[in-house]
């Protein structure tokens, strides 16, 4: 009798195989959504997380200032004496995010272009041209959402902007968010309360935003959001991390003589004796700016396809909602089926309008 141990082996069939590869590759296929669900709830946590901290460095900055950063604030003052150059020290070239780094724990950044670090500057007087000095830095992981994957570098690839007096470069880098300009008022210093008087648990402070908006199929071409740019040395508002900005100029009284500018009248390169925003600012809102709070029935955008992106508007890289940072600091998940009517009133800080049943 043949000994079992000495029978021959029987092999896999062809067909055997191909269901084994079959099960292999359905299993793969069940798996890899969940994976990809895993992923986005976490990049969606840590935004979360990111919106929460600019939230909290807001009330932290207005609490010790006893008033709110502008979303940009340029105010160059003129130097009557030729032997130190042609501006005098003083704070100049901010923005919002730059007024914020303290408060996130980024203070050496914030340093680095501060009157208190004489090595770097415009001609040694610190806070002159400090968006040259600190928007062209690497962004504050705070700043960026891991769920945005327009633009990888973070870097602005237009060329357009930045400062040669920079000795970390001349190309601006990008962030995720976005400030409100009527909460952020670059004519006003308001306190918390006075900026938002329809509460701040009904206001948008802060919105999201694509670092590269592509929107060459919808006409738009392509924008980069960059954190630091001020329009004094941008010669646009176009790339500022804020949004508003055709409700600000309609709702705002004061116009310059062109009727272009709304607060402040067009900056003047050579100095500042005139003209001044009651903060000081120097410049004031284009109707040209975008995005604002809608665009026509378009609340905001939702993972818009490369090409289609709209600038006019703000876009969410989040499935099927925009976060937002409210103004009494917490953070809320708005749903891609919001009304474009209860978007734009959370948005309004001082339109008297209640929020509707959607929000």
């Amino acid at each position: 009798m043949m000994n079992r141990s000495h029978l021959p082996r029987r092999a896999f069939t062809l067909i055997e195989l191909l269901v084994v590869i079959a099960i292999i590759a359905i299993l793969i296929g069940l798996l890899i959504p969940a994976v990809q669900k895993v992923r986005e709830a976490a990049q969606r946590i840590q935004c979360i997380n990111n919106l929460k901290q600019i939230g909290l460095a807001t009330h932290t900055y207005a609490n010790a200032n006893e008033r709110l950063p502008s979303t940009w604030f340029t105010f160059r003052p003129h130097n009557s004496n030729p032997a130190v150059g042609n501006y005098a020290n003083g704070q100049t070239w901010r923005t919002v995010w730059i007024d914020l780094l303290p408060y996130i724990e980024q203070g050496n950044l914030y340093t680095a272009g501060s009157k208190d670090n004489p090595i770097v500057g415009y001609n040694g007087f610190g806070w002159d041209y400090i968006s040259s000095y600190v928007a062209v830095a690497p962004p504050p992981s705070t700043y960026l959402c891991p769920a945005d994957g327009t633009n990888l570098g973070h870097i602005d690839k237009s060329g357009a902007f930045g400062s040669s007096n920079s000795s970390l470069g001349t190309i601006y880098t990008t962030s995720s968010y976005r400030s409100n300009l009527m909460v952020f008022d670059p004519n006003n210093n308001y306190s918390l309360m006075n900026a938002m008087p329809d509460g701040l648990s009904q206001t948008i402070i802060i919105g999201h935003c694509l670092e590269k908006c592509d929107g060459t199929s919808v006409g738009n071409g392509i924008q980069y959001i960059d954190w630091g740019a001020n329009p004094g040395d941008t010669g646009t508002q176009h790339p500022i991390a804020g949004f508003g900005f055709v409700t600000y100029f309609n709702t705002n009284p004061v116009r310059d003589a062109s009727g272009n500018f709304a607060g402040v009248p067009p900056p003047t390169i050579t100095g500042a004796s005139a003209g001044l925003a009651p903060n000081g600012n120097q410049i004031g809102v284009r109707i040209s700016g975008y995005p604002d709070f809608s665009q026509g029935n378009l609340p905001f955008q939702i993972n818009p396809a490369p090409g289609s992106c709209r600038q006019e508007v703000l876009q969410s890289p989040h499935p099927g909602a925009m976060l937002v940072t409210l103004g009494d600091g917490s953070v809320r998940s708005v749903s891609s089926g919001v009304s474009k009517v209860t978007w734009v009133n959370a948005c309004n800080p001082r339109d008297g309008n209640p929020l509707g049943s959607d929000w």
